[in-house]
């Protein structure tokens, strides 16, 4: 009766090596050289393994979302103001049903109206009170269209806006003066939030520029903090503004 091998066969590497009489020591030893190369672990290897996961940085913070409201009116992140015409997309004269306005922008989060008289304010800030960026479209009846209302002035505040010459929301009041020589000051007034501004307004351009003080609430004219498009040729005190009160010169 043949007896089946209790232990594997060496590999035939190592039989090569064995003297010709393998004698039990020289086998064990074989055998025990063997087991110990088998346990000892391969030496790690400088190429990277198919699922090493190697160090990443922190990942980049998303981009802020575009200011979709102001989008919808200036076609872009930056409100073209065109005196005595239009604020973007809002043309004065325009009706405002054809405007499409309250289309494109929703319903106004507040208002102020009166017989044939309205203004319609939308707040673009973290919260109404705060009033961050605000949009306010003034309209009339208008005896040309019919006595159908139409837009007589649009006033922006806190909006990123440019003018045709390079004017924004951030000019300081001796630029808007040197490019518009002819505006004249309505004197200091109270906005909603308690803040003081100057109005200058360039009656026959059709433009006036709101105006922070230039360090403190009794100081000169400072930068340019919001803008109102006008009809040539009025200004824009006239018009019933339910956001200005004038402070009382001392």
């Amino acid at each position: 009766m043949r007896i089946k091998p209790r232990f594997r066969l060496l590999p035939p590497a190592i039989l090569t090596i064995l003297p010709p009489r393998r004698t039990p020591a020289a086998l064990l030893l074989i055998l025990a050289l063997w087991i110990l190369a088998a346990c000892h672990p391969a030496a790690p290897g400088a190429q990277e393994t198919a699922d090493t996961v190697p160090a990443s940085a922190a990942p980049a913070q998303p981009a802020a979302p575009p200011d979709t409201q102001l989008q919808k009116i200036a076609g872009g992140d930056t409100l073209l103001l065109v005196p005595g015409k239009a604020a973007g997309k809002v043309l004065l004269k325009a009706e405002v049903e054809k405007s499409r306005i309250f289309d494109l922008l929703g319903p106004a989060d507040s208002g102020d109206a009166a017989m044939c008289k309205s203004w319609a304010m939308w707040y673009w800030g973290d919260t109404v009170a705060a009033q961050g960026k605000e949009l306010d479209i003034y309209s009339v009846c208008d005896p040309d269209i019919d006595m159908r209302k139409s837009i007589q002035l649009v006033r922006v505040s806190g909006v990123p806006f440019r003018t045709a010459t390079g004017l924004s929301e951030n000019s300081a009041a001796a630029d808007i003066r040197r490019q518009h020589p002819h505006a004249t000051s309505l004197g200091r007034f109270k906005k909603p939030d308690g803040s003081i501004i100057s109005l200058l307004d360039d009656v026959a351009a059709g433009i006036t520029f709101e105006l922070a003080p230039a360090g403190g609430p009794d100081t000169g004219e400072g930068r340019c903090t919001g803008a109102d498009i006008h009809l040539p040729g009025k200004k824009v005190t006239d018009t019933y503004i339910p956001f200005y009160t004038a402070v009382k010169q001392p």
